[in-house]
């Protein structure tokens, strides 16, 4: 046909770098195996998508929480998984035993219960401080 040529060596258009001052309102937190503490509401607004359909403008607590599930690629599952272990915030994170985790998938809808094994288990455990 008469189409245009695709030119595959041209240069991708650089991402915006995200803003690293925080505003005096964010809530920052601490997520295991990061150096520094993590801005939640940034960490919602890299995967704005993702976020958006979590609900990221909830109270504070509850974003914060959503944003870390989020930023380990467990979005999907932050509710439920908070659920089963009784979490309200992040701080309640750091309660969370090994004996816990091995609980969870008794405690999950019926369309997860399989589902919490390999990477997206390690994952968790990671999330958690446990790995």
């Amino acid at each position: 046909g008469d189409s245009d040529p695709i030119y595959l060596w041209r240069e991708r258009r650089a991402a915006p770098a995200p803003s690293s001052v925080a505003p005096a309102d964010a809530i920052m937190i601490d997520v295991p195996g990061v150096d520094a503490p993590v801005n939640a509401a940034l960490t919602a607004s890299n995967n704005s998508a993702e976020a958006e359909e979590l609900g990221a403008t909830e109270e504070p607590g509850i974003a914060a929480l959503k944003a870390l599930f989020v930023q380990y690629g467990l979005g999907g599952w932050c509710v439920d998984v908070c659920r089963g272990l009784g979490v309200d915030g992040v701080e309640d994170l750091s309660f969370v035993t090994i004996e816990d985790v091995d609980k969870l998938p008794g405690k999950l809808p019926d369309n997860l219960k399989d589902q919490l094994f390999g990477v997206r288990l390690r994952k968790l455990l990671a999330l958690l401080g446990l790995q």
